[in-house]
């Protein structure tokens, strides 16, 4: 699921911080209108004068201008030798001979009085900032806040970028971001043969269906309740083909938007909620299937609940779907978090596995 366009402009202002020349609080902005980027800013020495970045102090600390000038709180801006991003960025528009009015600013730091007054005569009327500016005089906060409502600042609220966008913009900078995701479709692929699915997907499961043949048909199938449990199939050597199958189904019921299911919100949901404080589980449904993920004795469980499964056509795509589903899960656990765990076993539990009686010789000649 791709960032909102909250998370998508404070991104922004992120990267553009790397960019600032203070040693006490970088700081990058982004002004936008209509959603379309209009003008930038980060906080940097004035044109021509030093940049403390590229200064230290005589005992090799980070050097701040208005701390080398030792300035109170109250005059530490008149020391200080930079321009706020927010105040760099309006002064970038103004050149460039854009209007303002009706914009919103996102920003990584909320804005001091001096630029908040830039913000009020340059009309820009939505405020978002990451982090609160952290005044050490309440009097003065109070009174403005009370000069931004008279400004007609319609909005200054603080944001918080998700988990999930951070790792997604982590993957974006740490890797080659436009690297093919999907098969080259000039690429032709050489599969060998391999023998029918169905067949296959019958024998390992020889023993329960031997079972389910022992009942009596009712309206043309044989049907029973079924709980089965299996251990966690090697995702690296499954067939491309049952991948395909498992990650359709999947997608059918709704477990994932996309066949790319490390990108699913429900995976990144349920990582989230098993590693949280409050419980190590997570039951989530889909219709009329729901999946349980727990984390029992350092192992990463899955169970998941259907109505009904067609033991001929259905049954290794579900089973092949877990193990998938469970697989992203774990790596996306072990990844993110500093835990020792295991992939466990996956249960599935059904109140009608069935056997269309048309298929019964066929099961029972492969059986045999």
């Amino acid at each position: 699921m791709r960032p909102d366009w909250h998370e998508y402009f404070l991104s922004i202002a992120k990267i553009i911080s790397t960019r600032s020349t203070c040693n006490s609080r970088p700081t990058g902005a982004v002004i936008v209108l209509d959603n379309q980027i209009i003008s930038t800013g980060y906080n940097a020495s004035i044109p021509n004068a030093p940049h403390c970045t590229d200064q230290v102090n005589e005992d090799g600390t980070p050097y701040c201008h208005s701390r080398w000038a030792k300035a109170s709180e109250h005059d530490k801006y008149d020391y200080c030798r930079s321009s706020h991003a927010e105040s760099n960025a309006i002064a970038q528009a103004a050149r460039l001979g854009i209007p303002l009015e009706g914009s919103t600013l996102y920003v990584t730091l909320a804005p001091c009085y001096t630029c908040t007054k830039l913000l009020a005569v340059s009309r820009i009327k939505h405020v978002y900032y990451e982090l609160a500016y952290g005044s050490t005089d309440p009097k003065r906060d109070e009174h403005w806040q009370n000069v931004l409502k008279d400004a007609q600042i319609e909005t200054f609220e603080q944001l918080t970028i998700s988990d999930r966008t951070i790792d997604r913009l982590m993957s974006a900078l740490t890797n080659v971001t436009s690297a093919r995701r999907l098969p080259d479709r000039n690429k032709i692929n050489v599969m060998k043969s391999e023998p029918p699915s169905d067949d296959v997907d019958i024998v390992d499961f020889k023993e329960l269906l031997e079972n389910m043949l022992k009942e009596d048909v009712v309206d043309g199938r044989y049907s029973a309740p079924a709980e089965l449990k299996v251990s966690p199939p090697n995702i690296q050597l499954m067939p491309e083909a049952r991948k395909g199958k498992a990650t359709t189904w999947l997608k059918s019921i709704g477990v994932v938007e996309s066949l790319n299911i490390h990108t699913s919100t429900a995976v990144f949901k349920i990582v989230n909620a098993i590693m949280s404080e409050r419980s190590k589980e997570y039951s989530i449904s889909f219709g009329s299937t729901t999946v349980l993920f727990a984390i029992s004795d350092k192992n990463v469980l899955l169970k998941v609940t259907v109505k009904q499964i067609n033991a001929v056509s259905e049954l290794r795509a579900l089973v092949d779907a877990c193990g998938i589903l469970l697989h992203e899960v774990y790596m996306d656990l072990v990844d993110r978090f500093d835990v020792t765990l295991l992939e466990g076993d996956t249960v599935i539990s059904t109140e009608n596995l069935f056997i269309e009686a048309a298929n019964i010789d066929h099961v029972r000649s492969i059986l045999n």
